[in-house]
């Protein structure tokens, strides 16, 4: 990609179209933008002139603007200057191109999405001082006639509903499926350009639809994505955080009977199962070959733990190549990228040979010891390579920029840029510190954990392995076309969904994990899980809501739970409350819990169970975004779970043909504030932690805002009187 302009030229002149009050402007050479639907939004068509980056620029006056969410945003949910937020690489196996901006009401005020799921692109956004908008930057590598196509949306609908409708679109997940390879054709750039095929969204919008994937960024071929078998759909036993890499076939036997009986159906075996798996890291990854010591007969292991009423999946990282593997010798010169503290290398996927390694050692164990499936990890990790050409290039053909490898070139994107400064110089600042601890924690100690990079304000992600070490050897036999990571990735995946599902059917299970849970990834997993962020409450709530407001039809699953076996069991019971929305994983030594722990985990589990479908299928209200949704409501005809994670937040609910409103109290107060539209004659049944009847009393609710006393990680059960 070209290099990219300056901030103080992010708000020049160029082409540019209105679609309901959305600014859309073409900042590169080229065919003007046009639009081909209008209303409350549009879709633009934007067409590649030359071999050049193509930029546009979305924006819209601040007006009453409060916050601005996309995929990655973590904790970084508030208004930022354009020179402070940097480019972003966004594609297939990381995050998405897709964001919204909204008001102090929670009303979008600027949604957007493209159709370019599968390569990669750059976004940017932020306000500008001078201009008083608020804009979005997308950079594109279009090749000449290729077309992105780009969903605005404006209006009064809240903020999640329009990311919501987004997905949609992006996903297409309507019954006709992807149309033909001719909407990829360009339209008249003298005219409007009109949806020439392709079915159409509940906004009358059409959907996207995708060519070959080498013109186009859509999904060739798919219709959706992965159904999600009742596995996927109950309560989860993951290994990780109660036992990291010290796992052994009896102590997993021993807490695989212990979760089945607090009524889990999935047992997850995270890393450490296989040979080489020990002291941390990764240097085992690549032959994934059960450790003989651990496990001496895994075949029979995992009949055990099947005829214990539990599912079973296994994790693996397959683009990780550990420096102690077998594999290392025959699959050196496709993993340039060095991870010294993971103690690994990074396959690079755009080789042939890559491709073929990682489905075979996918599909090998799966069939071999009858998996239900795989925990996939480090998809992202191919990002590493997503910005360099494949080896072989004459080093004089590459850019200059490139010849500082992919890392020292995201650094220097990612230094904030002051409108008022000469250069790309900027003052100190947050994210100069961010970049600094991004950096610290590259040698952070990896038995703590998968490494991660300080995500904005601190929120912790998994890293995009960054360039280190020195200038990568050139091996000039290589093949293949300079692929992009984000198509090879698809070629990837494409080949495994279908082997594996050759092998398990629809009982299938994979899951994926944040920064890879895209709309473009619906159709390679169906259980999509928080990234790590052990013990953070508030951080698991945030980052599954990222993903239950806009996936509803998809299996969300919480990172893995974990807590303090010593705290009381209010405290621990705040880990699984900040996730009802989703589906909880569990990982705590089950073995070692205190009674009162062990009370409270089987009692919120059940209820979790009774209430299944509303909590993860029903309509979803999270509030705004930049508030780190402080109420959750889920309801469906006749029920609704209401979920008070700040006690100065009221629960505005209508309580109108409701059979049950269940109240929960995920904070440390007696009390929560519950706002009804209309009075309602009821009966309370109020629980502790553990379930234990605290007290039963029929009462008038009265509309407005009132307390409600609810004992701490406690519930209210209102019915009609």
């Amino acid at each position: 990609m070209a290099d990219l302009p300056h901030p103080r030229r992010l708000w020049a002149d160029g082409s540019i179209v209105d679609v309901a009050g959305i600014a859309v402007t073409r900042l590169t050479p080229g065919p003007a933008p046009t639009v081909s639907t209008s209303g409350s939004g549009g879709v633009v068509h934007i067409i590649g002139a030359d071999d050049k980056t193509t930029l546009v620029r979305l924006d819209v006056p601040l007006g009453d603007a409060a916050g601005f969410w996309h995929p990655g945003a973590g904790w970084d949910r508030h208004l930022a200057a354009d020179w402070m937020t940097g480019w972003r690489t966004v594609g297939l196996v990381d995050s998405s191109p897709l964001g919204c901006l909204h008001d102090s009401a929670g009303r979008a005020m600027l949604g957007f999405a493209t159709d370019r799921l599968v390569p990669t692109t750059r976004l940017r956004y932020g306000v500008g001082e001078r201009t008083g908008r608020f804009g979005v930057w997308l950079a594109m590598d279009l090749r000449p006639g290729e077309r992105c196509r780009i969903r605005v949306a404006a209006g009064n609908e809240q903020v999640m509903g329009t990311v919501r409708s987004l997905v949609h679109w992006q996903s297409c997940t309507t019954s006709d499926g992807l149309a033909s390879a001719t909407h990829n054709a360009a339209p008249p750039t003298d005219a409007p350009a009109a949806p020439t095929g392709g079915s159409a969204t509940p906004t009358g919008d059409p959907a996207p639809t995708g060519g070959s994937p080498a013109r186009d960024g859509g999904l060739p071929g798919a219709v959706g994505g992965f159904s999600v078998p009742e596995a996927g759909r109950v309560p989860a036993y993951s290994t990780w955080y109660s036992f990291h890499q010290e796992v052994s076939a009896a102590a997993v036997e021993t807490e695989a009977g212990l979760a089945a009986e607090l009524g889990c159906g999935l047992l997850i075996l995270d890393d450490g199962w296989q040979r080489g798996a020990h002291g941390g890291g990764y240097a085992g990854c690549g032959d994934w070959e059960p450790d003989p010591e651990k496990f001496p007969d895994f075949g029979a292991h995992v009949r055990t733990v099947r005829g214990l009423g539990l599912a079973y999946m296994a994790w693996i990282a397959p683009l990780l190549l550990g420096d102690d593997s077998a594999a290392r010798g025959r699959l050196a010169a496709f993993a340039p990228h060095a991870r010294p503290d993971w103690r690994c290398h990074v396959l690079d996927p755009r080789h042939e040979e890559v491709r073929r390694f990682v489905v075979d050692s996918c599909v090998r164990l799966v069939e071999r010891y009858d998996l239900d499936g795989l925990k996939i990890d480090f998809l992202d990790a191919a990002m590493a390579y997503a910005d360099d050409p494949l080896q072989g290039e004459p080093e004089a053909q590459r850019e200059p920029e490139a010849q500082l490898g992919r890392g020292a070139q995201r650094d220097r994107e990612a230094q904030p840029d002051r409108e008022d400064l000469p250069d790309r110089e900027a003052e100190p600042d947050q994210h100069a510190q961010r970049d600094r601890d991004a950096q610290r924690d590259q040698n952070a100690d990896p038995d703590q954990g998968a490494c991660r990079d300080a995500g904005q304000n601190g929120l912790p992600r998994h890293s995009t392995p960054r360039d280190c070490g020195p200038e990568r050897e050139r091996h000039p036999g290589d093949d293949g076309a300079r692929a992009d990571v984000g198509e090879a990735m698809r070629a990837l995946l494409s080949e495994l969904r279908d082997r594996l599902r050759a092998v398990r059917g629809a009982d299938l299970l994979i899951e994926l994990r944040q920064p890879y849970t895209g709309a473009g990834m619906l159709e390679f997993g169906n259980l999509l899980r928080a990234g790590d962020c052990p013990a953070d409450a508030a951080g698991n709530r945030v980052r599954t809501l990222d993903l239950s407001v806009a996936r509803r039809e998809s299996a969300v699953h919480s990172d893995m739970l974990m807590w303090d076996l010593q705290a009381p069991p209010q405290a621990a019971a705040r880990q699984l409350l900040s996730v009802l929305h989703a589906v909880p994983q569990i990982s705590v030594r089950l073995s070692r819990l205190p009674e009162g722990q062990r009370a409270m985990t089987a009692f919120w589990l059940a209820f979790w169970r009774e209430r299944r479908d509303v909590l993860t299928r029903g309509d979803l209200d999270a509030g705004r975004p930049d508030e780190l949704h402080p109420v959750v409501v889920a309801r469906d005809a006749a029920r609704a779970v209401v979920i008070v994670h700040s006690p100065s937040h009221a629960a505005r609910l209508d309580p109108t043909g409701l059979a049950e409103i269940a109240v929960v109290n995920d904070t440390a107060a007696e009390h929560v504030l519950l706002d009804l539209t209309h009075p309602a004659a009821a009966r309370l049944d109020v629980r502790d932690v553990r379930g234990a009847p605290v007290r039963r009393e029929s009462a008038r609710l009265e509309a407005g805002p009132r307390r409600l006393a609810i004992p701490p990680s406690g519930l209210c059960l209102i019915r009609p009187a």
